[in-house]
């Protein structure tokens, strides 16, 4: 399971915590269902896999489907707030660990993707010339 980055991703968030990290992200997709993804991701020294990039780190995903309509997006963005809220409140973070969203609103999805390549523990490169021109047929040049 991940976290679809398309089109119809509408709010990362994340949180830095001891020996874990946090991430959701929440789709709206086109027919008004919303569907909320996270994951756990587990960081142990001593397992080989500890690497986030080998796709064998230990995770636990889970998702939260809604129906066309219900809950609305607005109200899946405040559960997922209320969600951060309360494992900072609770001290997930550790100091100088790293807190952070981003909600699309009326960005377009290539603006969107820009700001989300921004954010502090994201790990990027550049697209290839061949994954560029892929990309921008998908996603059409909004820039």
């Amino acid at each position: 399971m991940s976290i679809n980055f398309d089109d119809t991703l509408r709010a990362v968030y994340y949180l830095a915590g001891y020996d874990q990290d946090w991430l959701a992200g929440i789709n709206e997709m086109p027919d008004g269902n919303v569907i909320a993804r996270w994951r756990f991701r587990y960081y142990d020294p001593q397992d080989p896999h500890n690497d986030a990039h080998s796709g064998q780190d230990k995770k636990n995903w889970y998702k939260a489907d809604g129906k066309p309509g219900s809950p609305t997006l607005a109200a899946a963005l405040a559960a997922m707030q209320n969600v951060m809220d309360e494992m900072q409140a609770h001290g997930y973070v550790h100091p100088g660990g790293v807190a952070c969203k981003l909600v699309r609103g009326n960005m377009t999805t290539a603006k969107f993707f820009e700001e989300f390549g921004k954010l502090p523990f994201v790990h990027k490169r550049d697209a290839t010339p061949e994954e560029e021109v892929e990309l921008r047929q998908e996603f059409g040049d909004e820039r």
